[in-house]
């Protein structure tokens, strides 16, 4: 089925409801159904049913039901899903509050600190000893978030015991008896969380139950699972790995459901990164070249991340650089003799985005589209504003449904202000605060690629992890859990050759639990 964009993807003013605070709040999907084009990537994903809808100027679509509808009691232990970034906003509205039942799990940032850093605001009222300056501030253990959970230690040392992968035993000692950080910033965007930030929307963002007066009525937006607990670590772009291994030591002890790494790292062995050994100055080369730590520490964090993902679903992106025969690191060590679910990605028609990879992928889930103009393929927008510089009459007379180029992109959460992957009119977020009408449309971005559409699988793994305990039984492995998908997830044809690929579908994999 598919479904129209408008231009406007911001539903009207409706009346405020005033209701407590809830992990999932009661709010009428259909209230504004002539924008319910919103969630067309829930739709797309069988997480959500969009149907056609009687009267109105344009076409409406109603969302006539959900997986959640059937999936989510009281009883319900709603699954943690870890998601290895560049962190994320602790403040957003429509994403889970930090202490919630269901709410996010204070992050980690492992890009400023090896052994971690604790992100208060400055000159936050629980530890005004810590943050009332912008420098760094009391030393804090790796686990200093976790004294309330004695099996974080107990579940790491396990999976050691389990895996006894080399060199991986003295991480964990050091670990142990390390000492991170608090870090303090002035607001919630300081540390540039904005990748992140999309990211966690498509996850498990959720309408806030009570907005303040001054704002609009909250929309009905959500994210593929709006009950899981979302756990930020925030990882560097540095050729460096120690920061990776932590995060997903990290993700182990926390008990994570579902790891999310919708991000490419460099690894030097890769397409496009080999150094050539006859070019002593070849400017692609890295620490990692002639570092024989930083090497040991590459070879720990695969070994580490293919044995987590045999254990743990671990979801991956396989990134946005059109190759055919190749993928991203880490999505490049995804295939058939391991766990790793590699994800890429399809716009709102079902064919493969312009950019995605396709090498060994998984299971592909809705996202964005680019235009393209090659020998190979033409893919233009027929709305842009660059079409006429096209000699094309043919495709720019040819009604948009005719191509295979997508308008569509997949609306998520962002970071308010210049910071954010979409300013919405504010510099900053203190420039209105947040109970702005404006700076509600500040929170909202387009968001893409690949990164998109592993967070949707991803929101869909952790409500399949929600529904295995609902039923009685253990979250799946990730072997499981992989085995699980390529089975029930319905084939989409793409191509002229007939060949098939796997769509993600939550609806007939939460079925066949």
């Amino acid at each position: 089925m598919v479904l129209p964009l408008h231009d406007r993807i911001m539903p009207r003013t409706g009346v405020r409801r005033d209701a407590g605070v809830d992990i999932m709040p009661d709010i009428d999907l259909n209230r504004d159904s002539e924008y319910a084009h919103y969630l067309w990537h829930l739709h797309d994903a069988g997480v959500i049913t969009l149907e056609l809808a009687d009267g109105g100027d344009l076409p409406r679509y109603e969302v006539s039901g959900s997986v959640w509808d059937d999936l989510y009691d009281d009883a319900v232990d709603p699954s943690l899903v870890a998601m290895i970034d560049n962190g994320c906003s602790s403040q957003h509205p429509y994403l889970p509050p930090a202490g919630d039942a269901g709410g996010m799990v204070e992050g980690i940032d492992f890009a400023t600190h090896d052994f971690g850093a604790i992100i208060r605001p400055l000159g936050a009222a629980e530890n005004p000893q810590d943050c009332t300056t912008d420098r760094e501030g009391r030393r804090n253990h790796f686990d200093a978030a976790n004294t309330a959970d004695p099996q974080f230690w107990q579940r790491i040392n396990d999976f050691d015991q389990a895996t006894d992968i080399p060199g991986v035993s003295d991480i964990i000692d050091a670990l142990e008896i390390s000492a991170g950080v608090v870090r303090s910033v002035t607001t919630y965007a300081d540390d540039l969380p904005t990748h992140g930030t999309l990211l966690a929307g498509v996850v498990g963002g959720r309408a806030p139950a009570v907005m303040p007066e001054e704002c609009a009525e909250a929309i009905a937006y959500f994210g593929a699972d709006p009950r899981c607990r979302l756990l930020p670590l925030n990882t560097s772009f540095r050729p460096e790995f120690i920061g990776l291994i932590h995060a997903l030591l990290y993700a182990v002890g926390m008990g994570a459901d579902v790891i999310c790494i919708p991000r490419a790292i460099y690894m030097p062995t890769a397409k496009g990164n080999k150094v050539d050994p006859h070019r002593p100055k070849d400017k692609r080369a890295s620490r990692i070249d002639t570092d024989p730590v930083l090497k040991q520490q590459a070879a720990i964090f695969e070994a580490l991340l293919l044995e987590i993902a045999a254990r743990v679903p671990v979801i991956v992106a396989a990134g946005n650089n059109g190759f055919k025969s190749e993928t991203v690191y880490p999505a490049s060590l995804a295939g058939p003799d391991n766990a790793l679910i590699s994800v890429g990605a399809i716009n709102g028609k079902r064919k493969f985005s312009s950019y995605t990879n396709t090498r060994n992928v998984t299971v592909y889930a809705p996202s964005d589209d680019a235009p393209v103009w090659t020998r190979r393929e033409l893919r233009l927008d027929p709305k842009g504003r660059t079409m006429h510089d096209h000699e094309v009459t043919q495709a720019e007379s040819e009604p948009e449904e005719a191509g295979d180029y997508s308008t569509w992109g997949v609306l998520s959460t962002d970071v308010p202000g210049a910071f954010g992957a979409e300013d919405g009119g504010v510099s900053t977020i203190e420039e209105t605060g947040y109970d702005s009408l404006i700076m509600q449309r500040s929170q909202f971005a387009s968001f893409g690629g690949t990164s998109a559409a592993s967070g949707i699988v991803a929101g869909v793994v952790s409500l399949l992890q929600a529904k295995r305990r609902k039923e009685g039984q253990a979250p799946m492995t990730g072997t499981e859990m992989k085995l699980h998908l390529q089975t029930n997830c319905p084939d989409l044809a793409i191509g002229l050759d007939g060949a098939t690929v796997k769509r993600i579908d939550a609806d007939s994999c939460l079925q066949a639990i």
